[in-house]
Parts: C-alpha cells; structure tokens; sequence
C-alpha cells in the first residue's frame, strides 16, 4: 500500500493521497477541488459522488481518486467501507486496478496535462492528468509488487508501471492535489523506493523480459 501521511477519517485520507512535487498553480477544475475540500472536511458521501460521476465520465482525477476509494476499502478501517454502498470484498482490490488502469491510460502531451496553468488551456477535468495516470501507475505498482485480495503478485506489471513513472519524472517527485491545505505530493524517495523493491525481487531473466516489453510499449506509444 503507497505510503500514507496523517490519516484522518475523511475521504482525503481514505484516498491515501501522497506527496509529490510539479504543479505550479491553483486547481482549475472545480469539482475536483469540490470534491478535495469535502473530503478534507468529513464529508466523505459528497465527496464520493461527483468522484463517481466524473470517473464514469472518463475524467482522470476522478478515476485515480475512485481508484484509491476501493483499494483503501480492503483495509482495516470501516468508515472507508460505509461510503461505498455495494461491494463485495473480493472484488475492491481488482476494482481498484480497473479504475488505475483508467487514469493511467489517460497521458497526454502539453502543459496543461503537466499541471500548468498559467499560458496553458486544455479540456475540463483534465487538468494534470499525465501526474494523475503516474500515481496510478504508482500505485499499480504497489498492488502488483506485493499481491493484494483478488490480485497475485506480478513483478512485469510492477515493473512496467513504476518504471514507467521512474523514467517520466526524472528523479522528481509527482503533484497530487489540495493546495488549500499545503499540497500532497508522492516523493522521489517513494518513486525510488518502489522501484528498488521491484528490482530487487526480480531475477536477471525477469528484468530482461520485462525491459524489453517496456521499450516495446514505449514504442508502440511513440508511433
């Protein structure tokens, strides 16, 4: 599980949102900040339902942070648990994936896909969406290192995803949202870390196969 600062019992610490560095201005998308601020008041069902709405929009924000909602779920704490309606326990961890799968797919080229505001102009919800679909990957990462509930471990899909913010961020760390409270961010050091911990669980044989297929996507997705 990506590492987590300051629980409390809102739908922000449900999320396990981490800290990262990149953005330069204000949120401009104003359900996402909606929903960020009815989170870090307590109001976890405002919160959860424009994340739905927009998730099934195809809106990235909302699919990482709906994401975050089901694989937080699995854990130990029931508040998480209430917010959700129907669920089945087996299923919010493969849920989750579904959901990262959706947001990490969404990169994009420019600054406003890169968090910058001021000289940029983009799509609603859209805003930031390449730091969105890397903390995705990032955490698809941590699901597939470990083996969560309903998901084996998986060292390629590890590797691809955390490799793949590793190679994006370039020693950095990633933006993630709430500037009205101080901003989160996922580190450098927890990129790094991650990335270790994959490399060394692997065997020789399994880096080779698992970097050739990630410079073969890598290719696929410059064509």
């Amino acid at each position: 599980m990506p590492v987590k600062k300051k629980l409390a019992t809102t739908l922000l610490a449900i999320l396990g949102f981490a800290m990262i560095g990149g953005c330069a201005t204000l949120e401009p998308n104003t359900d996402e900040q909606a929903a960020d601020i009815a989170s870090y008041n307590g109001e976890s069902r405002t919160a959860l339902a424009l994340v739905q709405r927009h998730a099934e929009a195809g809106e990235p924000w909302a699919q990482l942070r709906l994401g975050m909602v089901y694989e937080d779920a699995s854990g130990p704490r029931k508040g998480v648990r209430t917010a959700i309606e129907r669920y089945e326990w087996k299923e919010l961890i493969p849920t989750a994936i579904e959901w990262y799968k959706k947001a990490a797919a969404q990169k994009a080229t420019g600054e406003w896909a890169e968090g910058v505001r001021f000289g940029a102009s983009g799509r609603d919800g859209y805003f930031n969406q390449n730091n969105n679909a890397r903390i995705a990957q990032y955490h698809l990462a941590n699901i597939y290192l470990k083996g969560r509930s309903g998901v084996s471990k998986d060292l390629e899909q590890a590797y691809l995803n955390i490799r793949a913010v590793v190679d994006e961020t370039k020693g950095q760390g990633i933006y993630f949202c709430c500037e009205f409270s101080g901003g989160t961010y996922i580190t450098a050091l927890e990129i790094s870390n991650t990335y270790d911990a994959v490399l060394k669980q692997m065997t020789d044989e399994q880096k080779k196969h698992a970097g050739d297929e990630y410079l073969r996507q890598l290719r696929d997705r410059q064509k």
